[in-house]
């Protein structure tokens, strides 16, 4: 594998592609390579083994944790890459797909000062691409699950096979580009999984309906919302925190930064403990 010329096409920056070669380069200790496979192993029995082994993993070798999973996700995403390859699925989607990785590892280092991954939050996340579940097509990206309940009005049953829809950072949110995005996905997942009368579900904090009340009609997260029919609201979210208060998840309500409507709208909220939390919606 050309390394140097697979973090490009990932988009990573310089820093990030000089920490990859900096940590590939103790494979050749035998102490660090027995690790590795150790760690590859403990990735195949589960994100909670997974999980505790990366922390031994960081002691011994004393590699902060964010970065060995850095490191062992480039080469699971290799092995990904393979997976495309054979089932015949364009690399540009392969690209965009785990164009994730590298804007996680930004995050982290802006918001926590290293440069890696937070595994123990996004281990779940980039399973899903490990796993050919999830892709990115044009503006969202949309991963196979079951259905968690009945939506009688749609003909779903609890389990049966929907695309779940998430919205990527970074971009606007316009109403055409997300439309094309659903129209690729049909023909996607027709193509490639055989997936049949497909229909969209989207859980996040972006469907719930307080944003109603605070966004105008015009706005692009009130747009995409019309778009589903809603089947289940819940008025508390643990994690809003983190979506719209990215690296304050210790603080206060009032240490929370109210630099945006939405951000003042949501303090008021949680303060009058009133809804401010998700909602998952259907469409076809």
């Amino acid at each position: 594998m050309n390394y140097a010329h697979f973090l490009d096409r990932l988009t990573f920056s310089q820093k990030g592609k000089n920490l990859f070669f900096e940590i590939h380069k103790k494979n050749s200790d035998e102490h660090f390579s027995e690790m590795l496979k150790e760690a590859l192993n403990a990735y195949n029995a589960g994100d909670e083994i997974f999980g505790k082994y990366i922390k031994e993993f960081s002691e011994q070798c004393d590699i902060p944790p964010e970065q060995i999973t850095f490191y062992i996700y480039i080469l699971l995403s290799e092995k990904t890459l393979d997976q495309y390859k054979s089932r015949g699925i364009s690399e540009d989607i392969f690209y965009s797909s785990l164009a994730d990785l590298a804007r996680n590892c930004e995050r982290t280092d802006e918001l926590y000062g290293v440069y890696g991954i937070q595994q123990e939050i996004y281990r779940c996340w980039f399973r899903l691409n490990f796993d050919l579940r999830l892709f990115r097509l044009g503006r969202l990206e949309f991963d196979i699950r079951e259905c968690p309940e009945d939506v009688p009005d749609y003909g779903v049953k609890t389990g049966d096979t929907v695309l779940g829809v998430h919205i990527p950072k970074g971009e606007n949110l316009l109403d055409d580009e997300c439309e094309a995005s659903y129209k690729e996905a049909r023909c996607f997942f027709k193509k490639y999984f055989n997936i049949e009368n497909i229909l969209f579900t989207c859980a996040s904090w972006l469907m719930h309906p307080w944003l109603n009340d605070v966004l105008p009609k015009s706005s692009s997260i009130v747009i995409f919302q019309s778009k589903f029919n809603l089947f289940k609201i819940e008025t508390h979210y643990p994690t809003l925190i983190n979506w719209l208060f990215p690296g304050c998840e210790k603080k206060t309500l009032d240490e929370l930064p109210q630099k945006t409507s939405l951000q003042r709208a949501a303090v008021k909220r949680m303060k009058n403990r009133e809804a401010a939390g998700y909602a998952i919606g259907i469409r076809r």
